[in-house]
């Protein structure tokens, strides 16, 4: 806790990955989303993001991006598997937390842009059927929107480091 007490004193976000729930060594009861409620109430200040949207428990992490104005998710797309990001999107839009996803390649299972079209073009795979969609202006602002900003990260690009040269050189 005191860790966390130290980030938000300092305004620096905290990632949280639970790491591959595929091997046989891992135990998925340690990356459950729901175990940082604590923290995210006792640090409100504290920017918290919960990688790779928490698979496989990403309506845990959905629930805790509408529980919690300081907790965001790493939609994290892998453009080989379409239906998952659709899943995974429309439940965020059916939340209204889509404000909360912030967009990751996963580089370098998956490039920036095969993923950009991967988010734009999912809509498109729903052609004639009755499935829902998700207006493509949500879905663009999960790409476009300031990350760094939203997390609170400040950096300076006007006064970049200036290196003095000794006159001995």
């Amino acid at each position: 806790m005191r860790f966390y007490e130290s980030a938000e004193e300092l305004g620096l976000p905290v990632f949280f990955h639970s790491g591959s729930a595929d091997g046989l060594e891992s135990i998925l009861s340690y990356g459950q989303p729901y175990l940082l409620d604590e923290v995210a109430r006792t640090f409100p200040e504290l920017k918290i993001v919960i990688g790779t949207m928490g698979v496989p428990f990403v309506e845990q992490t959905l629930s805790m991006a509408a529980k919690h104005k300081n907790v965001y998710a790493d939609l994290t797309i892998n453009p080989s598997r379409v239906w998952q990001v659709y899943n995974t999107v429309i439940a965020a839009h059916e939340q209204g937390v889509m404000d909360k996803l912030l967009f990751g390649s996963g580089y370098p299972q998956g490039k920036a842009e095969e993923c950009i079209e991967t988010l734009l073009g999912f809509n498109k795979l729903l052609g004639d059927t009755n499935l829902p969609a998700v207006p493509r202006g949500n879905i663009r602002n999960i790409i476009e929107r300031n990350t760094l900003e939203l997390l609170g990260i400040k950096k300076d690009l006007a006064k970049p480091e200036q290196k003095e040269i000794s006159s001995n050189a």
